[in-house]
């Protein structure tokens, strides 16, 4: 299995990492997750709606705010596992979950069907539409 980790940029660079796990620093989400077979992340809402957005299967490690909403949802929505709260995160867990994220594919179709849709919307042409219909 290989990883990518992003942020946390003044930690990663004193961590010693196996060659197959690349700290990449920033790159945009919109590129990077389109070519991931899943996702671990905090739950924010911009990483949250990229991932569902690039149609792979997510796992969310909640740590403040809004993050406990989206590791729900997701796992509401049949596009992600169960998010493990931060505090409750152990090695044999984050294995076991990583496993089930890249090899379930009920998951896979469910959030690979949610991201078509997503990737249908126009999201902005909606909202335009909304508020001229509401304040126009």
């Amino acid at each position: 299995m290989r990883a990518i980790i992003q942020g946390w940029e003044m930690g990663i660079d004193q961590l010693v990492l196996p060659s197959n796990i690349y700290a990449s620093g920033w790159v945009p989400h919109s590129w990077l997750m389109p070519h991931c077979s899943g996702v671990v992340h905090h739950g924010g809402y911009g990483t949250t709606a990229a991932s569902l957005r690039a149609g792979i299967p997510v796992l969310i490690i909640p740590h403040i705010a809004d993050q406990f909403y989206w590791g729900q949802r997701v796992y509401q929505l049949g596009v992600g596992l169960k998010p493990i709260r931060r505090a409750k995160l152990d090695t044999n867990g984050l294995v076991f979950s990583l496993d089930r994220l890249l090899r379930d594919q009920g998951l896979r179709i469910t959030a690979s069907k949610l991201g078509e849709q997503i990737r249908a919307e126009n999201g902005i042409e909606n909202a335009v539409r909304l508020i001229e219909q509401t304040f126009v």
